[in-house]
């Protein structure tokens, strides 16, 4: 493949983004990506399609591959049991369980081993090496994978895909938590000189350009995360009342709100309305 070409597999769509990075999107609206090093290469993410990812892969590295997972929800997931070296931090790894069973995946899933990978670890693949960032706040254990030789952050959902980042499910970390994880991920970032020039890729390729029906392009981006840190601060300070929307996806009794500012967007919940302790 060319850089910019893309093909299908099954429902898979494979679109070479520079020698050695892949980004794939599954039907249903999931992405995740390959990185080849030298020596192996990683897989970010695993998506939620009904066929296994393996195919995929191999169709695009011959290389040994580590699996690196953002974060433990289902659609991230999936295929984690088809890897033999798979890594999660280790706050999201008592998750997979619980959303392996509301997602509709086996429950053994929560039984399944992984190793702990924490902010500040590094993955060497040869020539290329990826360090895990912390973005916690859409999971208490949520990590961004940073590939300096590529010039990439893969950031999950942790700040959402470009039509808001999920903060209203079970787990995520309070309002004023986030904000605190965003101001450090934000200073990690402008510390390396990271997010002017970088690509960042998110959990869900699509969702950039909105939900159906929506009309907007709006790419994940280092403004986003700081346009995310004064939403919550308008959150907190009651500058900014979201609004309610019952048709969003929630797991509890109370109805989640919406609430945007600049380039961000978050559902939420007025429970999570606090700063930390």
């Amino acid at each position: 493949m060319e850089t910019g070409d893309k093909k299908c597999i099954g429902e898979y769509t494979i679109e070479k983004l520079q020698e050695g990075l892949y980004a794939i999107d599954d039907d249903g609206d999931s992405s995740f990506y390959v990185v080849e090093g030298r020596q192996r290469a990683a897989v970010i993410d695993t998506g939620m399609g009904e066929t296994s990812i393996v195919p995929v892969v191999k169709s695009l590295t011959k290389l040994p591959c580590v699996l690196l997972l953002t974060h433990g929800h289902g659609d991230h997931i999936r295929y984690a049991p088809d890897f033999p070296k798979r890594y999660m931090c280790s706050r999201d790894i008592p998750l997979v369980g619980y959303f392996a069973k509301r997602m509709g995946l086996p429950e053994t899933m929560g039984e399944l081993a992984f190793q702990s990978i924490e902010p500040g670890d590094m993955i060497e693949l040869g020539g290329a090496a990826i360090e895990a960032v912390a973005m916690a706040g859409h999971t208490p254990g949520s990590l961004g994978f940073y590939c300096e030789d590529k010039r990439v952050l893969f950031t999950g959902d942790a700040i959402g895909s470009g039509s808001g980042v999920f903060m209203q499910l079970p787990g995520c970390l309070d309002i004023g938590s986030y904000k605190e994880s965003l101001e450090g991920f934000v200073s990690w970032a402008l510390s390396r000189n990271i997010g002017r020039e970088e690509i960042f890729l998110s959990g869900h390729r699509r969702q950039r350009y909105g939900f159906p029906g929506m009309n907007r392009d709006n790419p994940v981006t280092l403004a986003l995360a700081e346009d995310m840190i004064v939403l919550c601060e308008k959150l907190l300070s009651g500058e900014i009342h979201g609004t309610s929307e019952a048709a969003l996806l929630h797991m509890g009794d109370e109805l989640p709100r919406t609430a945007s500012f600049g380039k961000a967007d978050i559902v939420y919940l007025e429970s999570s309305l606090k700063a930390p302790e």
